[in-house]
């Protein structure tokens, strides 16, 4: 079998037939599709069972998505993991371009995609062939999703998402599994929608999130430092922005400013964050809101 198509699905009722009929409708020989139920209450489970003719179903506990990820790369019988979000849809040659890609004999493979919002872009990966770039690039923030990516089964091996990280649960991933990449495939070809919801980060704030961000700027402190990869200033913007949004949210919420910043400062990365030189003037005044505690004044300017 060449493909296994892992499919997360919790309570995506209003979009999950078109996911799933922009994949099934294509040339699924030699693949399999793995629709893992998250424990939906929507009628999201009737509806993977409504597929079971060309999908393998499976019903669980809610546990969130890195489990259902997880269970989906336990139980992936093909030579190349895949995956897709419920929400999502492909384009009619998504099947035949992965297919084809795969004929390189690469540990990874890139691809482009489409971003729909209220207009539909083209998101380019600005990747190479060239392995020791790519890492650095990893930690633009920019190419951390799984949804445009193949990997090769051998290579995840024992490597799974973390489930007790409540964001950037992929990036973290990616990490772990780009240590064993050796060869790069990067294709110019766009073969993914993805389609930003209601619910998405820029709607929510929790104050795992914060912890999650931490986690991640450990690991990647240990990648840099394992690749000689020096400039971390993109990594302080990203976090930087994920830090102050989330705040906001929190303070929207009613959650005190005090009680934001002191979460914050129990966490390892919240000192690099605070201590950078940011360069545009949104940077430097969501630095002074973390610095100060001063999440009234984030919750006016990125309150978005």
């Amino acid at each position: 079998m060449i493909f296994s198509f892992i499919i997360p699905v919790y309570n995506a009722r209003t979009y999950l037939r078109d996911c799933l009929d922009s994949l099934v409708k294509q040339d699924l020989s030699d693949c399999e599709v793995l629709l893992i139920d998250d424990g939906s209450t929507d009628g999201s489970r009737e509806i993977c069972d409504e597929y079971a003719d060309k999908c393998t179903v499976y019903h669980l506990e809610n546990g969130g998505v890195s489990r259902a990820r997880n269970f989906g790369i336990d139980h992936a019988q093909g030579r190349y993991v895949a995956f897709l979000d419920s929400d999502d849809t492909v384009t009619d040659d998504f099947v035949s371009v992965y297919k084809e890609a795969v004929k390189e004999e690469a540990d990874i493979y890139h691809f482009n995609s489409y971003r729909t919002d209220r207009e539909t872009e083209l998101m380019r990966h600005y990747l190479t062939n060239n392995v020791k770039s790519n890492r650095a690039a990893l930690l633009s923030f920019r190419h951390c999703q799984p949804w445009d990516k193949i990997f090769v089964r051998e290579l995840i091996g024992d490597k799974r998402f973390d489930e007790s990280m409540k964001l950037y649960e992929d990036f973290s991933f990616l990490l772990d599994y780009y240590r064993g990449v050796k060869k790069v495939f990067v294709s110019k070809a766009a073969v993914y929608r993805y389609y930003v919801r209601k619910g998405s980060l820029s709607t929510k704030g929790k104050k795992e999130y914060f912890a999650s961000c931490d986690k991640l700027y450990q690991k990647i402190r240990a990648f840099a430092k394992d690749y000689a990869i020096a400039d971390l200033t993109d990594v302080h913007r990203n976090l930087l922005f994920v830090t102050t949004l989330v705040g906001a949210r929190l303070y929207h919420k009613g959650m005190k400013s005090k009680e934001i910043k002191a979460c914050l400062k129990k966490l390892a990365y919240y000192k690099p964050l605070v201590k950078e030189r940011y360069a545009s003037l949104q940077d430097k005044v969501r630095k002074f809101c973390l610095k100060t505690g001063w999440f009234k004044l984030a919750h006016h300017f990125f309150y978005y």
